[in-house]
């Protein structure tokens, strides 16, 4: 089934990603063709993949000035619409929800074709939460554009879908009607036979019997916020039998402001997730911050792992708080340290470390490339 897939999310954001492998395995090379509004490619065509380009300072003017949102100016809307028409598909599936001129575009020049909108924040939201923090009269100028442009997709976009529950009431609260459903996080298949890794020794760990925690993040503020909150107010008073281990892209560079806390070792980059998260006996996630659904709550889902969260890590994931090993909790959310502390207590009681298969059974269920595959197999119904 003639599918376009239209995202300037490619480049770093997981659920973009995930959602073009999913069509990608669902239909044909002949049957995709992708628009890429990557500002950071040069403009080319490598087969079914189109990048736009990168924007000059005339395109960012015309963007600031004619209010299209994210890479788009009205030249670039003609320019799909001449691509989507030349394609001629059923369905146009759009990875923003911000781009309502270019929805009305296609629909006043492509009526009969579908247009299906993921929404990865609900930007009516999103904007009242970041228009106290930012003096910048451009870059609040572009927040309202995007506002404008979810009003308007809600008009001319056939299907709408949200990541979460909590997107979906905000969805509902700001525009009295039901998404269409939720496409929620999803990960790659884990390895769970891959044990050795590059830069840690688990095998001389493990001969210590010493228990490991785990926390997987990158260099953005809301990890180092919990980080910095689980290290000062739980780890620290721990049995000295706990490691704490972090891994993540960029977190090489706070080794020195943890210098002098012990059992802990940040390696920051690493070559590859699996053998940490297979060696992890608890993998941990203290946010308190951010948006949408995290991807290392469904990754510790797919390796099996005992995890530790909060309200906002546990955000589309509530159901997994009552999977059980053994009639023992093994997902828990704890917002306050009494309650961390309490819950590794629990965990050491109860020998609640090793890998549980109900979590990695959830995370096939819910969260695997194949159960994103089967939500997107309904928008051809």
């Amino acid at each position: 089934m003639k599918t376009v897939f239209i995202s300037e999310r490619l480049e770093s954001n997981i659920c973009a990603k995930t959602h073009l492998k999913a069509f990608e395995s669902l239909l044909s090379k002949e049957e995709l063709l992708i628009i890429d509004l990557n500002p950071c490619e040069n403009a080319r065509r490598d087969d079914n993949h189109i990048y736009l380009g990168k924007f000059n300072k005339l395109d960012k003017i015309k963007w600031l000035t004619q209010q299209t949102t994210w890479y788009l100016t009205n030249d670039r809307i003609l320019k799909i619409c001449h691509y989507i028409n030349e394609f001629g598909p059923k369905v146009v599936f759009i990875d923003d929800s911000c781009f309502g001129k270019l929805e009305k575009a296609i629909k006043s020049r492509i009526p009969n074709v579908k247009i299906v909108t993921f929404y990865h924040d609900i930007i009516a939201d999103l904007y009242q939460q970041n228009s106290k923090n930012n003096d910048i009269k451009y870059k609040v100028l572009m927040h309202y554009a995007a506002i404008k442009g979810e009003r308007l997709n809600q008009e001319y976009s056939d299907m709408h879908f949200v990541l979460n529950n909590r997107d979906a009431s905000l969805f509902t609260k700001y525009y009295n009607k039901y998404p269409d459903g939720l496409l929620p996080m999803a990960v790659a298949e884990p390895d769970l036979n891959n044990k050795v890794a590059v830069e840690f020794d688990f095998k001389t760990f493990k001969n210590s019997n010493n228990k490991l925690i785990l926390f997987v993040g990158a260099l953005y503020k809301p990890n180092l916020d919990g980080l910095r909150w689980f290290v000062d107010n739980v780890f620290c008073k721990l049995h000295s039998k706990y490691t704490l281990l972090v891994i993540g892209r960029g977190l090489e560079k706070i080794v020195d402001d943890y210098q002098d806390v012990e059992n802990m070792k940040i390696i920051g980059a690493v070559d590859q997730l699996a053998p940490y998260y297979n060696n992890a006996d608890i993998v941990i996630a203290p946010l308190f911050s951010g948006g949408g659904m995290k991807q290392k709550t469904a990754e510790a889902f797919a390796y099996g792992k005992t995890f530790i969260g909060t309200t906002e890590s546990m955000q589309g994931y509530e159901e997994e708080l009552t999977i059980k090993e053994n009639q023992y909790n093994i997902v828990f959310s704890c917002d306050s340290p009494e309650e961390q502390i309490r819950t590794f207590d629990y965990i050491e009681k109860n020998n609640l470390y090793g890998f549980h298969q109900s979590l990695n059974t959830a995370y096939e269920k819910k969260y695997s490339s194949k159960a994103l595959e089967e939500i997107l197999r309904g928008i051809y119904r």
